[in-house]
């Protein structure tokens, strides 16, 4: 069987349920440091996408790259649309698609798969043997 190329869907589901608490935990973050929270907080962004990326890879022990891509494609809307439903104002889900939506799309697919490169590295780097 060949396993180059197999997404895990419970890695995804990890990693988006990973992104979702580290996401509650910097909103909670973000509103003890007042008016601005995430320009204070760019680094906890960072943060956040790349361990839910690494913790996709974790979980799929194979393929950390391409969980975290994945994980990193999902996850925004799936916050968009989490958010919608919460506030119930559709418009928020239909911004994901606006230019600022595609660039986070983007910053979260790069992240989170650099967090799953990340896994894939250290995986590697622990198999060899001297």
């Amino acid at each position: 069987m060949d396993n180059r190329r197999k997404v895990e869907p419970r890695a995804i589901y990890i990693g988006l349920a990973t992104f979702s608490v580290l996401y509650i935990g910097l909103i909670i973050l973000g509103n003890l440091f007042g008016d601005q929270p995430f320009t204070k907080l760019v680094w906890l962004q960072f943060i956040l996408l790349t361990t839910s990326g690494y913790v996709a890879g974790r979980i799929a022990r194979l393929n950390g790259l391409l969980n975290g891509l994945m994980v990193g494609l999902v996850s925004p809307i799936a916050l968009s649309i989490g958010m919608s439903l919460a506030t119930m104002q559709i418009d928020i889900a239909t911004q994901v698609f606006s230019a600022l939506g595609v660039f986070w799309l983007i910053q979260s697919v790069v992240l989170c798969s650099l967090g799953g490169f990340i896994w894939d590295l250290q995986a590697k780097m622990t198999s060899k043997k001297p």
